[in-house]
């Protein structure tokens, strides 16, 4: 656990460039913790919906919907929040998936099963990949 730690902070330290303002922040940091805790959880909660299929026993499922929406209201906090210099139109919609996500979060609440889990985990990764995009394109622009 503390090497993965250390691993998170490791990469979140490498986003932080002083040649990126909108990225040399605390957001940062906090951001990849987030996104670490989220998809971590939302991953092993379709590993706990499909055991619960095969061993029959339940799992609340609205506890781990709502850790998963706490994540998400976190993860669109910090999107909102930050003063970066990317497109409208992808912040938009990153924070459109994000959104998503926390619907497909709310209704698995209450229908617990694994592909209701890898949908949201799809919709948070798409958001990260263009998160990560977003970055190298705002890099490539300003080393070009």
């Amino acid at each position: 656990s503390l090497l993965g730690i250390g691993l998170i902070y490791s990469m979140a330290k490498v986003y932080r460039l002083h040649v990126m303002p909108a990225w040399n922040t605390w957001r940062t940091t906090v951001g990849f913790f987030i996104t670490s805790a989220l998809l971590g959880h939302v991953l092993m909660w379709g590993v706990l919906a499909y055991e619960t299929q095969l061993t029959g026993i339940n799992i609340p499922s609205a506890i781990l919907a709502g850790i998963t929406v706490v994540f998400l209201v976190a993860e669109l906090g910090l999107l909102l929040s930050a003063k970066e210099s990317a497109p409208r139109a992808a912040n938009r919609l990153r924070g459109g998936l994000i959104v998503a996500a926390i619907i497909g979060a709310v209704t698995t609440a209450s229908q617990f099963n694994l592909w209701n889990t890898v949908t949201v985990f799809a919709l948070a990764m798409i958001e990260e990949i263009i998160g990560r995009w977003l970055f190298y394109r705002a890099l490539q622009d300003r080393a070009f």
